[in-house]
């Protein structure tokens, strides 16, 4: 997909986040033209992964009839990953979907590593760290909170102190 389209998808997609359903349809479509989009392979699964969380259930039901579950946001995810191996963005995804959505906890953790090894941001290094305080492995976490780029971030300040406090974990 060339630059300018994605751009163009992105920016209907703002307007639309607060709506899932209408997001969902708006990134269906633009899959249609545009298969082999990583981006918005891992979009698609972001939506319904909160379709999923914010209604609490295990499956979605839309007015077309089409019924998505948990698989299909991993699915999701696999497949961006499929169209680009490297795709940072997919890994830290597939953490916080294990972390949050099955609190699969040894799942989470190689994800996010991999998205730290492609080139991910903040969001992937506080995945980790949290994934790994949940564990009670605090040092390794503050250990991998010191390692970001910008580590007097107010995020990873706030993910520090969390940790030391225990609000994740016990020290």
């Amino acid at each position: 997909m060339n630059n300018n389209r994605f751009h163009e998808y992105t920016e209907l997609l703002s307007q639309y986040w607060h709506k899932p359903r209408k997001a969902l349809t708006i990134v269906i479509n633009a899959l249609k033209n545009n298969p082999r989009s990583a981006e918005l392979w891992n979009i698609r699964g972001d939506i319904i992964s909160m379709l999923l969380f914010n209604q609490r259930t295990n499956e979605i039901l839309l007015s077309s009839g089409v019924k998505y579950t948990r698989k299909d946001v991993l699915n999701c995810y696999r497949k961006a990953l499929e169209l680009n191996p490297k795709y940072a963005t997919a890994y830290e995804s597939i953490g916080y979907y294990h972390d949050v959505i099955t609190n699969c906890l040894r799942y989470a953790e190689p994800a996010f590593r991999k998205a730290i090894l492609y080139g991910a941001g903040i969001d992937s290094y506080i995945g980790l760290a949290r994934v790994l305080a949940q564990q009670n492995r605090t040092i390794d976490a503050l250990t991998i909170l010191k390692k970001y780029k910008y580590p007097k971030d107010s995020k990873i300040i706030t993910m520090k102190s969390e940790i030391i406090n225990g609000y994740w974990g016990e020290i």
